[in-house]
């Protein structure tokens, strides 16, 4: 009896099996699970690490005035679009930030929130500082500010190769009292 079967089923080829056919598409989507994940998987670090890189930018390097890193971090080609401000390049940004920190000597940056995709890092944060130095030839006004803003980094082999900048200057300039509000009798 068992020599039959075994005829019997010698008879049909083994792959026509249908115990043999579902697991070949079990082992079909294995395989594409594992040729697909990892991509997946490598996208999510690398945004990661620039988010990483955007971190350490914001609140690590420019918070402790450490420029050399921070010009370290980007690439020597290195754009910046400042709301609706001619684009800057790697020197004109390094200019400005230090500028930043000679306006406001107690200057500290702090992340709201950062949301990273692709090559692409976008990052809300809050400045907060004292007006104790001349900003863009406004003598000092000894007053505090705190404002947000938004940053939107571009990124090419883990460093920064763009920047868009999107800040609410008018509110900057009305706490540093140099906007009168319409209707004021201030100034």
């Amino acid at each position: 009896m068992k020599s039959k079967r075994l005829l019997e089923s010698s008879s049909h080829p083994f792959w026509r099996s249908h115990r043999v056919q579902g697991a070949g598409a079990v082992v079909l989507c294995i395989v594409l699970c594992f040729l697909l994940i990892p991509s997946h998987a490598a996208a999510g670090k690398l945004e990661d690490q620039n988010k990483a890189v955007a971190r350490a930018a914001s609140f690590d390097y420019l918070n402790h005035r450490n420029f050399k890193r921070f010009e370290e971090i980007h690439t020597k080609d290195f754009v910046k679009h400042y709301n609706n401000s001619p684009a800057e390049n790697l020197s004109e940004e390094m200019q400005d930030a230090k500028g930043q920190f000679d306006s406001s000597s107690d200057l500290t940056f702090t992340e709201n929130w950062m949301i990273g995709e692709g090559n692409k890092v976008a990052v809300c944060f809050t400045a907060k500082g004292t007006h104790d130095g001349v900003f863009q030839g406004v003598p000092a006004t000894g007053k505090h500010y705190e404002f947000s803003a938004m940053t939107v980094w571009r990124f090419v082999d883990g460093k920064i190769a763009e920047e868009w900048v999107f800040s609410n200057d008018l509110d900057l300039y009305r706490q540093l009292g140099l906007f009168k509000e319409p209707g004021s009798t201030d100034h």
